[in-house]
């Protein structure tokens, strides 16, 4: 894609009225492109703005000649050093995600089964070799079990209490981005994970409720061309979500840029914030910190009890997904510490 002017249309995804001149190359792989606003423009990273100035407005606008002088040789060595400081964050977050994939309690549990089936037999270490191999094994049994996943993530889901629409109202609901792939073979209803689908519905539900409310979406591309909010967009019109109810914010990479990035549209105003049970506390938690007022509208609840329902004792994939995604959010409490962010 290096080499390629900046797609219009991802442009005006993420919210930029159509410019009035074509993108003009600066570097390799780096545009300036004149709107609303002059975005400097990385084409290999197409969900990353390099940096942004407000665009200044003589009489008679900004022609493309202008643009370059003004802002393709000064502003451009900001934006080398904006590039370096963003590469440092990028670097940040690749590292807190690999960290947090194998601390994860199946891949963790993999990695110390495999290093006792390794000391039992390539090496003498047996007493070691069965330690580790029984502890990887018993892992694996423990996480899977209905008790022990229910009790690690069950404090987290009751954290916060449901949204009540009859006694709470208003003007913006904020829906935090997840999984999806941007496959066009599927129906836009399956190119979002049962996670982002789960928080959708609930924004929805607090929107229909709350007239004149925004729906605000958020979350990034990552590896997929196209950002979470955008595709999580077009979910919510295919349900009947008017367009200019709206607002998409697809830069967010996880929920500390989400927060500091909504508060520039929300200010200090009371939000709903729709997010999944486990991870609710860390986002309040997160968005209070940058002076805002979320209420919390948990959703996607991974305990679920029929009323007079005894305890039950069962091993499955599904247990093992409620325990990783306790650890995920516990870990993610952790860093989020350590980095002054709660």
């Amino acid at each position: 894609m290096g080499g390629l002017e900046p797609p219009i249309e991802h442009l005006i995804s993420m919210g930029y009225k159509q410019p009035t001149t074509r993108p003009i190359k600066i570097s390799h792989n780096v545009y300036v492109v004149c709107s609303q606003s002059v975005v400097i423009f990385d084409t290999v990273k197409l969900s990353n703005l390099l940096i942004e100035h407000p665009k200044p407005a003589p009489a008679h606008g900004v022609t493309d000649t202008a643009c370059r002088a003004q802002f393709a040789g000064v502003q451009y060595r900001h934006s080398k050093q904006h590039s370096f400081i963003a590469s440092g964050i990028s670097s940040m977050f690749m590292l807190k995600k690999i960290i947090a994939a194998i601390l994860l309690p199946l891949p963790l549990a993999l990695i110390i089964t495999g290093l006792g089936l390794y000391l039992l037999w390539f090496t003498k270490r047996q007493r070691l070799g069965k330690w580790a191999a029984t502890i990887g094994v018993l892992m694996i049994v423990l996480f899977s079990s209905t008790p022990v996943s229910n009790l690690i993530v069950s404090p987290l889901e009751n954290h916060h209490p449901t949204f009540n629409v009859d006694k709470v109202s208003v003007n913006y609901v904020v829906v935090l981005g997840s999984g999806h792939k941007s496959d066009e073979r599927l129906p836009v209803t399956s190119q979002i994970s049962l996670t982002s689908l789960a928080r959708l519905m609930e924004g929805i539900r607090i929107y229909r409720t709350n007239a004149d409310a925004k729906l605000i979406l958020s979350g990034w591309g990552g590896a997929d061309p196209v950002p979470n909010a955008v595709v999580v967009a077009n979910v919510a019109m295919a349900l009947g979500v008017p367009k200019t109810d709206i607002i998409k914010e697809p830069r967010a990479k996880d929920t500390h840029d989400e927060a500091k990035l909504i508060k520039a549209v929300v200010g200090d105003a009371p939000f709903a914030l729709a997010t999944s049970s486990a991870h609710m506390p860390r986002a309040m938690a997160l968005f209070r910190q940058q002076g805002m007022n979320p209420i919390p509208a948990p959703t996607d609840y991974l305990v679920k009890n029929s009323p007079n329902q005894s305890p039950n004792l069962q091993f499955g994939a599904y247990n093992l997904r409620k325990s990783e995604s306790a650890i995920h959010e516990y870990l993610g409490l952790v860093w989020a510490k350590l980095r002054g962010q709660i």
